[in-house]
């Protein structure tokens, strides 16, 4: 049996194992976050009165289990009275089986001459209010996390 106090002493053995485990978790990151890069955006929600567009990617759609997937919905603002912000994109989870979803991240992009103030050369910010906790979809809903579950889960 091998005894660990052997391995945790050697420094050189420590610092190659901790190295692994970084570089596992940094992959398992860039693989398991879909990006919205080169999208493939579908609308599945308009909004008149809004002013409103919301699309879903096909192509970041990702299944974590049977139950769980990801995917990034972009909300396209057209409304006059909307100075600043142009669209939003957040990343969605949806436990299909328990037909539930939540938000994990958002990401508003400014109009062209917006920026923050903090930021001149950033046109964008993120929300730190998310992950958001996870709500339920309604039985008998037309909303548009209710036609995304439609779109992206499973049929039964």
């Amino acid at each position: 049996m091998l005894d660990l106090r052997i391995i945790i002493n050697n420094r050189s053995t420590l610092i190659k194992i901790f190295s692994l485990v970084l570089i596992i978790t940094a992959i398992n990151l860039i693989i398991v976050i879909p990006k919205p890069d080169g999208a493939n955006w579908e609308s599945i929600a308009e909004h008149p009165k809004k002013k409103e567009t919301v699309y879903y990617d096909k192509e970041s759609v990702v299944k974590h289990s049977k139950s769980l997937i990801r995917v990034w919905v972009k909300t396209e603002f057209k409304k006059e009275d909307e100075k600043f912000k142009d669209h939003t994109l957040s990343l969605f989870e949806l436990n299909c089986k328990l037909r539930e979803w939540r938000i994990l991240k958002s990401i508003t992009y400014l109009k062209e001459g917006w920026h923050e103030e903090s930021e001149p050369d950033k046109n964008y910010y993120e929300s730190t209010a998310y992950p958001s906790k996870w709500e339920s979809l309604a039985p008998v809903d037309s909303s548009m996390i209710s036609i995304l579950y439609k779109n992206i889960c499973p049929k039964k």
